[in-house]
């Protein structure tokens, strides 16, 4: 069975922000996109039909306070 996946307009305009800071997480959010279509349960059962997913980012960009050190 195939499942569609929605995320709320607030999420989506802050997912947007951060496409802008961190260019893989495009990548990485249409991978778990595509994983949760196949298997919506995928994660850590939180109650019951809410899962917790995430994915790791491959590349973070540096802080302020960092980048001055």
């Amino acid at each position: 069975m195939a499942y569609k996946v929605k995320s709320v307009p607030e999420f989506e305009k802050e997912l947007k922000k951060l496409f802008k800071k961190y260019y893989s997480l495009k990548s990485e959010y249409l991978k778990l996109v595509e994983k949760l279509e196949v298997n919506p349960t995928e994660g850590i059962p939180l109650f019951k039909n809410c899962y917790k997913s995430g994915c790791r980012l491959l590349q973070k960009g540096k802080g302020s306070l960092e980048a001055q050190e």
